[in-house]
Parts: structure tokens; C-alpha cells; sequence
């Protein structure tokens, strides 16, 4: 009887401790490389034509570096941020992935209190931003562009 009550008091143990979800996602967000005619194409197509403002576009989407970016999360909480890497002392360079990435943006939520919120830098001054959540509506409506995209 010892034995079955033990047994019991186990499983019961393993199976509220199993449950338990928590973990961290690390994305390499990164920029597909241009080519030389295709910087050539874009730069063509600007209004206008500034030697400086050319020279800065080139030089982004040649040396744009990738980017990590973090998702952390447990049963009811997660939270993401961008990879904080400090510039070196040389000229600071805008990086387009870092942007796309979401920034110096840090995103927290909670889904058992209903908390969505996004902290933001804005002109040195610290923000915490409630968001409010989206309502999704799957559709079998598709779009092909260069992929095949589910909308």
C-alpha cells in the first residue's frame, strides 16, 4: 500500500512539474546582400542626386552586419529585445538590420494578467508603452510576390 501511494505521489509530482515551459530563442536577423547594379538601380531612382547621401546608402547596404535577437519566455510571460553590441571607435554607421530587428525596443508579455507593453527610448527619455493586443483573422487568401504568402 506504501509502495502504491509513493507511486502515485511521483507521478502526480512529475506530471504539475512537466508542465512547466520556459526557454530562449535566438534569431539571426539579417539583410538578403545587394549587388553592385542593384545599389546602381536604386541610386538612379532617387530624386535627388546627392554624392554624400549616395556614398552614406552605399555604404549601409554593403556593410550592414547581422543582428541577434532574443525571445524569452516561460508559461505566461515573454519577453524580446535585440542584442545589445557596442560600436567600436571608428564612424558610426546606421544598421539597417538592427532596425528591422526592433531597435533599442524591448517587448514584454504576460498573458495571464493581460500586459502588453513595449519599452522605448525616444530622444533619451525612457517610455513604457502599453500595446494593445491584435486581433488576427485567418484568411485562405494568398499573395505571390517573389513568395507564395498566406494573408
Amino acid at each position: 500500500m506504501k509502495f502504491i501511494f509513493l507511486f502515485i505521489l511521483s507521478f502526480c509530482s512529475l506530471t504539475v512539474l512537466s508542465q512547466q515551459l520556459s526557454g530562449k530563442v535566438t534569431y539571426v536577423v539579417s539583410m538578403e546582400s545587394y549587388t553592385k547594379e542593384k545599389i546602381d538601380s536604386i541610386s538612379k531612382n532617387l530624386k535627388t542626386k546627392n554624392v554624400k547621401m549616395d556614398k552614406w546608402m552605399r555604404d549601409i547596404f554593403e556593410n550592414t552586419p547581422d543582428v541577434k535577437a532574443f525571445l524569452e519566455f516561460n508559461n505566461n510571460e515573454s519577453l524580446y529585445f535585440v542584442e545589445d553590441k557596442m560600436q567600436n571607435d571608428g564612424k558610426a554607421t546606421y544598421n539597417v538590420n538592427r532596425t528591422f530587428a526592433g531597435g533599442d525596443n524591448i517587448y514584454y508579455k504576460n498573458t495571464e494578467t493581460k500586459e502588453y507593453f513595449n519599452e522605448s527610448s525616444t530622444f533619451g527619455e525612457l517610455m513604457l508603452i502599453e500595446i494593445e493586443p491584435k486581433k488576427w483573422k485567418i484568411t485562405q487568401e494568398s499573395k505571390k510576390n517573389r513568395k507564395l504568402c498566406m494573408l
